[in-house]
């Protein structure tokens, strides 16, 4: 039986999801479906292997083939993911998989090296809807030294081979990573681009991935103690941690001296309700604070003629007390950081964000004004780098989640006085007047890797932006510069091991084949990992009718 390609792409995303759910629905004849012999002989025509595979790099050209000329800018990321350290003997290539990809490293390893991560290269379009991933090779953490060779490799395929035009490089802010992107440059200064080899009229810029790095400005904060391994300190005051729990501590009193509201039943009693020892109770232990039950929102601060008119709005505006502005909800998952939740980039978002910065300023405490500072520094920079749609700025009412649409935002000035700002921090430090040690001014600073990483992200988008502008893209997204994509994709790999979501390279090989023939499709995959699908995003589900290959028997 010959069956079309968009049924063989919706077969394969049900089975990946789950084998028993596919098997029930086939065997019920409520759907008539392929056979799984079937499904795998057109999921593993390409056999995985470590590497560029050239017929991989063949599809990413004929998607490209599709891209008007101003489409085909694009940003190469790479990332390694942790693997289980397992050999498993492929019985259709007769090899042993799970080695360390010694054919691919051009230096002599241990000949017995088992593989404990993958490393991934990952392309993403950066006005179009391209994302492939190009290439993966078995490691044991792979150095700056080794992943040089192949960086300007998965370079080479996409501008010669298919002709796309790479404008930058994102990565997190690991050692190797920043070294890597230091060969390019000169050792005393922060390398943040390098001529292009295969295509000298332009440039390629190297990115730092922002939610990493408002991760670990979190977690320099919360190091910040004299019993810790930090003391931030800039212009006289200290930078510490124990300003953000003050915040919390205060936050969570007010929400037990909310926790109390009068309602009708306390106040008009009747012959029910006079026998009521709770409402009794309630009624008896109100204070001041207790009637302030305001929850204020975005329409409430930023006026429109429409609510100008709201009765409702307006009274709760006029009313406004010192705690009914503390509209943020820090919780002990947010104070109490464990070595899970530092590594929880959505929980640094919420400590570093513009609520918590105000309610420090509006405190009134002199000590806790640089902490407040350098929040709302950060704050503001996380929305300058991370504006996904013209839809998402318009409903959260956020003008930095703007696409920049003109070399002269003033955004661009904003993040170069944002790192302004970080250079005159780092000269105070240094000119701090006292017997201070290296190493104790270094405590007093952002770790060298978050500034670097800070330095040359603000750099790379300065210009990448300017030069995608001027060069006809109508407008760019900052978002795009970010790792999410990556992340996502290894989401979807633990996802698809349902309980074991720690694949070995036999397994991952294999996954990648499904994710890539379902396309559209797995983008529905609920990623797991450090990255989760966003409040109100209805991913557009496309399924190809591109013909698929099948595997010869």
């Amino acid at each position: 039986m010959k069956w079309h390609p968009m049924m063989l792409r919706v077969a394969i995303y049900i089975h990946s999801k789950s084998a028993a759910v596919y098997r029930s629905l086939r065997d019920t004849g409520v759907l008539k479906l392929p056979g799984e012999s079937t499904l795998r002989d057109y999921s593993n025509y390409i056999h995985p292997e470590g590497g560029f595979n050239p017929e991989v790099v063949a599809e990413i050209k004929a998607a490209a083939d599709k891209l008007k000329e101003i489409e085909r800018f694009v940003v190469l990321l790479h990332d390694e993911m942790s693997v289980k350290e397992d050999l498993v003997w492929d019985s259709k290539s007769g090899e042993l998989v799970g080695f360390v990809n010694l054919n691919q490293w051009t230096w002599e390893m241990g000949t017995n090296t088992v593989a404990s991560h993958v490393l991934v290269f990952f392309v993403v379009g950066v006005n179009s809807n391209l994302k492939y991933s190009m290439g993966y090779f078995g490691t044991r953490t792979a150095t700056s030294d080794q992943m040089y060779p192949l960086f300007w490799q998965a370079i080479a395929l996409l501008e010669l081979t298919c002709k796309l035009k790479v404008i930058a490089s994102t990565s997190d802010k690991a050692s190797p990573n920043q070294r890597l992107y230091q060969l390019h440059g000169q050792a005393h200064q922060v390398c943040y681009k390098t001529l292009n080899f295969y295509a000298p009229t332009r440039h390629i810029y190297f990115f730092s991935d922002v939610p990493h790095l408002i991760k670990t400005i979190r977690n320099n904060l919360f190091r910040s103690s004299p019993h810790k391994t930090m003391l931030l300190w800039n212009n006289g005051k200290e930078l510490l941690w124990a300003h953000i729990r003050r915040v919390y501590d205060e936050d969570r009193h007010m929400e037990l001296v909310r926790r109390h509201k009068l309602t009708n039943e306390h106040v008009n009693l009747t012959s029910h309700s006079l026998m009521n020892v709770k409402l009794t109770n309630e009624h008896v232990n109100l204070t001041s604070h207790s009637l302030m039950n305001v929850k204020l929102t975005n329409e409430h601060v930023n006026l429109t003629s429409h609510s100008l008119m709201n009765v409702k709005l307006t009274n709760e505006h006029v009313n406004l007390t010192s705690h009914s502005l503390m509209n943020v909800k820090l919780t002990n998952e947010h104070v109490n950081l464990t070595s899970h939740s530092l590594m929880n980039v959505k929980l640094a978002a919420q400590v570093l964000s513009k609520s918590v910065g105000s309610i420090l300023q509006g405190q009134g405490y002199e000590e806790c004004h640089e902490t407040a500072k350098l929040i709302l520094f950060v704050n503001r920079f996380f929305d300058c780098l991370n504006s996904r749609s013209f839809e998402e700025a318009a409903r959260k009412r956020v003008d930095d989640l703007k696409p920049y649409t003109n070399r002269n935002d003033p955004r661009f000035a904003f993040l170069a006085n944002f790192l302004t700002f970080l250079n005159n921090w780092k000269e105070n430090v240094n000119n701090r007047p006292g017997p201070f040690t290296k190493a104790q001014r270094a405590r007093m600073f952002l770790s060298h890797q978050t500034f670097k990483g800070l330095e040359m992200t603000i750099r790379s988008f300065t210009e990448v932006a300017v030069y995608l502008l001027d060069n006809g893209v109508k407008f760019v997204l900052s978002n795009r510069f970010c790792q999410d994509p990556l992340e996502a994709h290894f989401g979807r790999h633990r996802g698809l091991g349902q309980r074991s979501d720690n694949p070995s390279i036999h397994t991952f090989g294999y996954q990648e084949n499904k994710l890539r023939l379902q396309r559209g499709l797995a983008m529905r995959f609920q990623p797991k990992g450090n990255v989760e699908k966003r409040k109100r995003e209805d991913i557009p589900v496309e399924i190809s009718d591109s013909p698929l290959k099948k595997l010869k028997r």
